[in-house]
């Protein structure tokens, strides 16, 4: 699964990464690989930013037979993920109410097959039910599992697209929400953030919201309404209306647990901010979440390169991926996994 937007770059980045892999079957936020080199390993694990979930390809179902028939013979229960295709911003998805319809549907006609609870642990077998976009029965569903390992996430298609509430001003919620939800971190009530490019306030909202303290940091304005939901929140909000190059150590909290930049930057400027504060913060600091502007094709090919120079902010490696949200960029999160 991946962005419909971002489908050359996935296949450029596969190119790279598994010269063995063709392309293969495709539709917008699907795509299928076949292996030159005879069948992969079963713990096989693509190096891969832009697709945010993968697994092994079955082949297309018509219906709830179907579905029974390519598991005849599968020596062990699995967990049922079903999930929508997803052709983009913008575009219709299937309803929670489809998607629960078509779970029970499967369950109801190869009962036998699953666990009751959709949960995998370390180890299990996920049948992945990919329908599409809309009820449009000339499509089918596609089919495919995986194994789930542990730092793999638990949720069906590992995270759809997360709509902001009404009081968010900028998507910068959803983003947040879908990476928090993607990497499995827990942004407890309490905890002090600092935002690098804080404004209009989208993240800040979906930080208040988890009764986080926050710091903003950016000289463009505010929305107009975030000081008063700040005040009405169980967090609270300090805008420091400055460039992050004029701000000081003494101007933000002595113990910070969470860094935080969606900054329009170039990448390398990015990284030199957080390089610089992740050395002014630590040891307190949990963890560094942060986006990559990708708008040049000579940024993409650098890709690698400054995923390698994540390890310089002092977390070990990163863990990055294109998410529902994203449009030319791609999220990093650099933390201690606790």
């Amino acid at each position: 699964m991946a962005q419909p937007q971002s489908s050359a770059w996935l296949k450029a980045e596969l190119a790279r990464e598994h010269p063995e892999l063709a392309t293969a079957y495709g539709r917008p936020g699907l795509y299928t690989f076949k292996s030159r080199g005879g069948a992969l390993p079963l713990d096989f694990v693509p190096r891969t930013v832009f697709a945010r979930h993968f697994g092994f390809s079955v082949g297309p179902a018509g219906g709830f037979a179907d579905v029974r028939r390519l598991l005849e013979g599968c020596p062990s229960r699995l967990r049922l993920h079903v999930y929508a295709r997803d052709e983009g911003e913008g575009c219709p998805i299937a309803s929670t109410a489809q998607l629960e319809e078509t779970r029970l549907g499967i369950l109801s006609a190869s009962s036998d097959q699953f666990h009751d609870d959709t949960t995998p642990n370390a180890g299990d077998l996920v049948l992945d039910v990919i329908v599409p976009p809309s009820s449009d029965p000339a499509e089918p569903w596609f089919i495919g599992w995986h194994r789930h390992v542990v730092g793999r996430s638990t949720r069906p298609g590992a995270i759809g697209r997360q709509t902001p509430p009404s009081h968010a001003p900028s998507r910068a919620w959803s983003k947040l929400e879908e990476l928090l939800l993607w990497s499995g971190l827990r942004l407890k009530a309490g905890h002090r953030a600092v935002e690098i490019g804080c404004a209009p306030g989208g993240a800040v909202v979906n930080l208040l919201d988890r009764g986080l303290h926050v710091t903003g940091i950016d000289p463009g304005e505010m929305a107009p309404h975030i000081a008063e939901y700040a005040e009405g929140s169980s967090g609270t909000f300090a805008h420091l209306q400055l460039p992050a190059a004029g701000v000081a150590r003494e101007q933000l909290p002595a113990v910070v647990d969470w860094l935080l930049c969606d900054a329009n930057l170039a990448p390398t400027v990015t990284l030199r901010y957080l390089a610089h504060w992740s050395k002014q913060l630590r040891p307190k600091l949990r963890g560094i979440l942060f986006t990559l502007k990708l708008n040049d094709e000579r940024m993409l090919r650098a890709l690698p390169k400054l995923l390698s120079r994540c390890g310089e902010l002092g977390f070990g490696p990163a863990r990055a991926v294109q998410l529902p949200s994203h449009r030319q960029e791609v999220a990093v999160v650099c933390a201690r996994l606790r």
